[in-house]
């Protein structure tokens, strides 16, 4: 179905994914219906079908909520799913509050809500490289300890505690 959406053919794609959405097709992974659910809603989604995106989300959202599975509406619904709950929001009924949940884990901070200093910015930006502290340093011309305080500051700004989260 997604390679036949990727060349195009939206409509015979839709309709393989409808089979699978239904229950036509069966399942051995419930996550699968609901992946198809959601793809089925994007697709609407993206041809600029509200009625039938919604139609589709509703379907999946109670199937969300059986399962518990918040992820797959952000990463297999992608923006486009994302922007639908958006816009109607306050019309999903029962399901309002797991869409809520949805739209903050979609929506999350997107930034430090303390600005970086150009210089923890720099640092930051050496982090994928894999140098060494002592290397970054180097590079940077200022001492180890003024990296590991930038380092401390862009995790503390950041919300994370690891190198491995910054990059």
């Amino acid at each position: 179905a997604l390679r036949l959406i990727a060349r195009g053919q939206r409509r015979a794609g839709l309709s393989d994914l409808r089979d699978v959405a239904t229950g036509e097709v069966p399942c051995t992974v419930p996550l699968t219906r609901l992946e198809a659910q959601l793809l089925v809603a994007r697709v609407h989604a993206e041809d600029g079908d509200r009625y039938l995106a919604v139609t589709a989300l509703r379907e999946a959202l109670t199937h969300v909520d059986a399962l518990g599975a918040l992820r797959p509406v952000v990463e297999v619904g992608g923006e486009p799913v994302v922007e639908v709950l958006r816009e109607q929001r306050g019309g999903w009924g029962r399901h309002e509050d797991l869409v809520g949940e949805v739209l903050d884990r979609a929506c999350g901070p997107v930034g430090p809500s303390v600005p970086l200093t150009d210089r923890e910015s720099d640092v930051l930006r050496e982090l994928p490289t894999m140098r060494t502290v002592e290397e970054i340093a180097e590079s940077l011309v200022v001492s180890v300890n003024t990296v590991k305080t930038h380092l401390r500051s862009v995790y503390r700004k950041l919300g994370i505690a690891s190198r491995r989260d910054a990059i």
